[in-house]
């Protein structure tokens, strides 16, 4: 019943996220409901799914992608994100662009104590490919994060650099940097 309750609601975004959404058993249906009533869908995904033809239908509904890449080489993003999986992201991001706009997509990067010191060379890296939206998220103390959460999450010492290197980079470079919600209670932990 979303969809009956969007309908009176035109501004509003709708963004299908998982696990995968794309392994949704009725994905497009989906998809294409929303699209009826002329809502913004966006997908937080990891790419890892994303086949020419599906890149192709996505840009076809319009939708906003973002892609969750933790890190510019298999051994950071895979720490995160399990083993072999930078490499069927770069792979579904390869598809995606043959059919967005660099400029189109946003990349998330979830911030741990591995991550955090590794953001420069994942920056240009993502520049490289002229790639602008970049959206830094926090690691949330849940599921397996829970067990090992003093250990992966980012220190004060951490924050702070990273913070003061983000203020600088932003302003040489013409990236859209989201990190709204991303500090809260780590500061504090150390």
């Amino acid at each position: 019943n979303i969809i009956s309750w969007t309908k009176d609601k035109p501004d509003l975004t709708i963004t299908l996220s998982g696990g995968e959404p794309i392994l949704h058993p009725r994905f497009w249906e989906i998809v294409e409901k929303f699209k009826s009533i002329n809502l913004e869908i966006q997908m937080v995904t990891n790419a890892s799914m994303i086949t020419p033809s599906t890149a192709k239908k996505l840009r076809e509904y319009e939708v906003k992608i973002q892609i969750s890449l933790d890190g510019n080489q298999p051994g950071i993003n895979d720490h995160n994100r399990g083993k072999g999986s930078f490499n069927l992201t770069m792979i579904g991001m390869m598809h995606l662009l043959q059919f967005y706009r660099p400029e189109d997509l946003r990349i998330s990067i979830t911030l741990t104590r591995q991550t955090i010191e590794h953001v420069e060379q994942h920056l240009s890296f993502l520049h490289s490919l002229n790639i602008r939206q970049i959206h830094f998220t926090q690691l949330n103390p849940s599921g397996r994060a829970t067990k090992n959460w003093f250990h992966i999450c980012p220190t004060s010492a951490q924050w702070v650099k990273f913070m003061s290197f983000l203020a600088k980079y932003q302003k040489l470079m013409s990236h859209q940097i989201d990190f709204s919600g991303c500090l809260p209670h780590t500061l504090l932990m150390d």
